[in-house]
């Protein structure tokens, strides 16, 4: 079972974190969907579930630690709402969240889910970590339910 934050945390632990899920095993990362859970029976990502059972995109798994209940119901509104959470201009956001920009979001990627595809996103989460590192050392983050229309 993944650990959850329970308390308030940095947005740069928030990005630890993921890479460390990331690195200890890659099936978890597709940066082409946000959140998929093998529970909920939707199909499964090209290399299947990691034992977990969940694979997602940065967004996804922050979304996913951060505890911002309920499911996944839109995947734009709730990538800007995790961003907020986190932090992050809309600029950044799209930085972070879609590296080569919007409408590629990595789903043209014929590797996601291996440890060579895992490596590019942790050095891409790094390159970003060390692009705003005071502002995410100096973010907090809250822990639950989205809870204002600026996170909606």
């Amino acid at each position: 079972m993944l650990s959850l934050f329970t308390r308030p945390t940095s947005s740069w632990d928030v990005l630890e974190r993921i890479k460390e899920l990331v690195r200890e095993e890659p099936k978890r990362i597709n940066m082409n969907f946000e959140l998929r859970l093998e529970k909920n029976n939707p199909p499964p990502p090209r290399l299947g579930y990691p034992r977990c059972g969940a694979v997602g995109c940065v967004g996804g798994w922050a979304w996913h630690l951060l505890q911002m209940q309920p499911a996944f119901i839109n995947i734009l509104g709730n990538l800007a709402a995790t961003g907020t959470r986190l932090g992050l201009t809309p600029e950044q956001r799209e930085e972070l969240f879609y590296p080569f920009g919007p409408d590629l979001r990595w789903s043209d990627r014929a590797d996601t889910q291996t440890r060579e595809y895992a490596e590019r996103v942790i050095k891409h989460i790094k390159e970003f970590q060390q692009r705003y590192k005071r502002q995410l050392k100096d973010h907090m983050c809250h822990i639950g339910p989205v809870r204002t229309e600026d996170e909606q």
